[in-house]
């Protein structure tokens, strides 16, 4: 290759006739990505982590408890903990499934009997009709696979307003051919292979004089995904039988926290103090975990757009144990064209926070 300054004979530049081309060969991002996944294997700690729902999540539905006059949805919200979507969030490395009152408001697919929905108050939850004891709320049928048996874990979100006051939540895998109750999920008819769910729920009071009804808001399934799972980071340490010695457990991934951010300052009656602001932590691309993301697309990075609620992580081991931290101010490294890593500040979260209320 000949001289790329004009007037600088010396400066030939690179010799090959194309520099991207030499990079491609010598596989230097995926060397580099290697490196990085062998640094996280060896000194990350095991986190769970929730992701945000987004209007292109399958099964998502708009929130009842948004507010019409300034569009601001309800923090508290069971539903969609503040993000305007249900279900709000979805633990990584999980499959979910759900049933919420804000399905039906949008689509009308559930079967309501002595039941309504209760449109004078946000969010719109599913109540008991005037005048009746009992009602029952039964969803429609969805997929469910389960192909390793895993158990699941469950959630139901309704309230009692009065003592006497009980709510039952139930599973069918036969189009409501049998009935089981949810607390029995991982007995006898555990939904396992591959097949359809449908649950109902049955609201009961003890008298209709001067009370409120029982309601219902959310139905929450999950398990873990092992299927889905990287087997590389599936190994036990030989010499040890200790679960935190399991280099990823099943459905978590590895955070590598790096360095902390320190702030001096001085004041008037303190003199100079030093404050760490917040710590920084770096992960591998989320296809590093789940072998169905596709590496170097969108699914593979943590988003973090709006300015709350945030991604969480919580630990699975040591003193900071089941301590979630909030995400915030996420980077990504692509610049040799492959996604690489990707970094973000975090911090403890407290427990009046909607992170400690998310499933």
């Amino acid at each position: 290759m000949g001289c790329k300054l004009p007037g600088s004979s010396l400066a030939t530049g690179y010799w090959g006739r194309n520099p991207k081309q030499h990079i491609r060969e010598l596989e230097i991002p995926e060397k580099l990505k290697v490196l990085l996944l062998d640094k996280l294997r060896a000194m990350g700690r095991p986190v769970a982590l929730w992701l945000l729902v987004n209007e292109n999540t399958p099964g998502v539905f708009p929130c009842t408890c948004e507010k019409e006059t300034m569009q601001a949805s309800d923090m508290k919200c069971l539903s969609c903990y503040g993000t305007k979507l249900v279900p709000g969030y979805q633990k990584f490395l999980h499959d979910t499934l759900h049933a919420s009152s804000a399905e039906h408001v949008a689509d009308g697919t559930y079967t309501l009997t002595s039941t309504v929905v209760d449109y004078t108050i946000k969010p719109n939850r599913i109540k008991l009709a005037n005048g009746v004891l009992t009602g029952t709320i039964e969803t429609v049928d969805q997929p469910f696979s389960n192909p390793d048996s895993g158990d699941w874990e469950f959630q139901v979100a309704a309230y009692r307003k009065r003592t006497g006051d009980d709510i039952l939540a139930e599973f069918s895998t036969n189009a409501g051919g049998t009935w089981t109750d949810l607390t029995l999920i991982n007995g006898a008819a555990k939904p396992t292979g591959a097949g359809s769910i449908r649950f109902r729920i049955t609201l009961t009071r003890t008298t209709v004089v001067n009370t409120d009804s029982p309601d219902f808001a959310i139905l929450r399934i999950r398990r873990v995904a092992t299927e889905r799972q990287n087997p590389i980071w599936g190994q036990d340490c030989p010499v040890s039988t200790a679960p935190e010695d399991r280099e990823v457990p099943p459905g978590t991934i590895l955070v590598l926290r790096t360095w902390q951010i320190e702030r001096t300052q001085r004041t008037l009656n303190l003199g100079r103090q030093t404050d760490w602001t917040s710590d920084k932590a770096w992960t591998a691309p989320l296809d590093a975990f789940d072998t169905t993301i596709t590496g170097d697309t969108p699914p593979a990075r943590i988003f973090d757009e709006d300015a709350g609620p945030h991604p969480f992580y919580q630990h699975a081991y040591g003193i900071e144990r089941d301590e979630r931290m909030a995400i915030y101010q996420v980077s990504f490294n692509e610049q040799l064209l492959t996604f690489t890593h990707q970094a973000f500040f975090d911090r403890r979260t407290q427990k009046g926070e909607v992170y400690h209320r998310v499933f």
